[in-house]
C-alpha cells in the first residue's frame, strides 16, 4: 500500500506510490522541509502540500505528468523549481502564494497552466514558456510584480483574463504572428497595459535599447540572418532556455535553426552539439573544431555547416546535401530528424552516397494539447 515516509524533516514515498494525495501527507505538513518524489509517481493531487509553510525544496519525479489544483498553495519558503519533461498540466492555484520562488524551469511538454497557478509569486524574475504551451488560465501570473519580460510561444492560443494583472515591471512582451492582430483592449483584458509594456513581434526587436546594446558588444557572423540574430539576442538575455541534454535538442526549434558557428557561441556543452566531440577536445578555438569536424565531408563541408540542417551526425548531413544535389527538390526536406535517417555502416563508400529512406517524407503526428480542469481559485488578503 502506498505510504509517505518521514525521516526528520525529509519526506519520501514508497515505490508503489503513483498518486500523492493530501491524506497521505497532511499529518507531516508542519515538519516537512524537503520532499523527494519517486519515479513512479505520475500525479500530485489537489491540495496535497497545501500551506506546507516549512517546505524549501522539492525533487519532482521524472514520470510526473500532472500537478493538481492548489497542490503547493502558499508554500512560501519554496525557492526554486525544475519541472520534469513529462509534465503537461499545472493545475489551478498549484503554486499560488509561493512568494519565495525566484526561478521556475517550465518543462518542454507543458500544454496548460491553470487559473491562479503562480499568482502572488512576487519573487519570480524570469519565465521561459515552452513551445508546447497552448493555454494560460485566468490570473495565472497576476501579482508577479518582478517579471520584466515575456516571450509567448507560437502555439499559445488562449490567455485568460487578468493573467498578468499587476505585473508592473513588465518592460516588453514578444508575441508570435498569431497574436499580433489583437488590439489594445485585448491586452488590457489580460492585465497588460500597452502604454507601459511594449507588445512587439520578432521583427520589431531592433526597437529595444537592449537589442542595440547587444549588437554593439557581440561579434556576430556577418552572414547571420535577422532570425538568427533575434535568437542569439534572446538567448543572451536569458529568454530562451538552452538545451541541457541531447534528447532536448530537437525540442528547441529556435536553437536548432542556428548556423554552426553561432551555435558554438552559445553556452551549450559542445558534446551536445557535436557527435563524438571527444575527438576534438584538444582543440579550443571554435573555428578549428568546426574545420576538423567538417574535413571528412570534403566538398560538401561548406554547404553542410551553414545552416545546420538539424541535429544530425556529420555523415547524415553529407547524405542530405548529396541527395539535394542529385535528386528532385521535393525529396530533400530542409530539416530531417536524426531518427529518420537510414544509417549505414561507417564506410567511406557509403558516406559518399545519398541513401535516405522514403519514410522521411512523412510528417510526425502532432501532439494534442491537454487542458487544465479549473477547480479552485486563489485569493489573498
Amino acid at each position: 500500500m502506498p505510504e509517505a515516509i518521514i525521516n526528520n524533516s525529509h519526506l519520501t514515498f514508497s515505490e508503489d506510490t503513483i498518486v500523492i494525495t493530501k491524506a497521505m501527507v497532511e499529518s507531516y505538513l508542519d515538519v516537512i522541509s524537503h520532499i523527494t518524489i519517486p519515479m513512479e509517481v505520475t500525479t500530485i493531487a489537489s491540495h496535497a502540500f497545501f500551506d506546507c509553510t516549512g517546505l524549501t525544496s522539492v525533487s519532482l519525479s521524472e514520470g510526473l505528468s500532472s500537478i493538481g489544483s492548489a497542490a503547493f498553495y502558499d508554500c512560501a519558503r519554496l525557492t526554486q523549481l525544475v519541472f520534469p519533461d513529462n509534465l503537461t498540466i499545472i493545475g489551478d492555484s498549484a503554486f499560488c502564494g509561493c512568494t519565495g520562488l525566484t526561478h521556475i524551469a517550465l518543462p518542454n511538454r507543458l500544454t496548460a497552466i491553470g487559473e491562479h497557478a503562480f499568482r502572488f509569486c512576487a519573487g519570480l524574475t524570469q519565465l521561459n514558456f515552452p513551445d508546447s504551451l497552448t493555454t494560460i488560465g485566468n490570473l495565472a501570473f497576476a501579482d508577479c510584480s518582478r517579471l520584466t519580460h515575456l516571450i509567448f510561444p507560437e502555439r499559445l492560443s488562449s490567455i485568460g483574463n487578468w493573467a498578468f494583472a499587476d505585473c508592473n515591471e513588465l518592460q516588453y512582451i514578444l508575441i508570435p504572428q498569431s497574436l499580433e492582430h489583437h488590439d489594445v483592449a485585448y491586452w488590457q483584458d489580460k492585465g497588460i497595459d500597452p502604454a507601459r509594456t511594449k507588445i512587439i513581434t520578432e521583427a520589431q526587436l531592433p526597437q529595444l535599447p537592449q537589442f542595440q546594446a547587444f549588437l554593439e558588444t557581440k561579434r556576430i557572423d556577418s552572414q547571420t540572418n535577422t532570425s538568427e540574430i533575434a535568437t542569439l539576442f534572446l538567448a543572451d538575455q536569458g529568454h530562451v532556455q538552452l538545451p541541457q541534454a541531447r534528447d532536448q535538442l530537437i525540442i528547441h526549434q529556435r536553437i536548432t535553426k542556428l548556423s554552426l558557428p553561432n551555435l558554438f557561441s552559445l553556452p551549450i556543452l559542445k558534446n551536445l552539439i557535436l557527435p563524438g566531440f571527444a575527438t576534438y577536445q584538444n582543440l579550443t578555438e571554435t573555428q578549428a573544431i568546426i574545420q576538423a569536424a567538417l574535413t571528412p565531408l570534403g566538398r560538401w563541408a561548406e554547404q553542410a555547416a551553414s545552416p545546420l540542417a538539424s541535429w544530425l551526425s556529420w555523415h547524415d548531413i553529407a547524405r542530405i546535401w548529396l541527395c539535394k544535389a542529385q535528386g528532385p527538390r521535393q525529396l530533400c526536406p530542409p530539416a530531417i530528424q536524426a531518427g529518420q535517417i537510414y544509417r549505414h555502416k561507417d564506410t567511406a563508400k557509403r558516406h559518399n552516397k545519398g541513401y535516405i529512406r522514403s519514410s522521411i517524407l512523412s510528417r510526425r503526428p502532432g501532439h494534442h494539447p491537454n487542458h487544465a480542469d479549473p477547480r479552485t481559485s486563489c485569493t489573498k488578503n
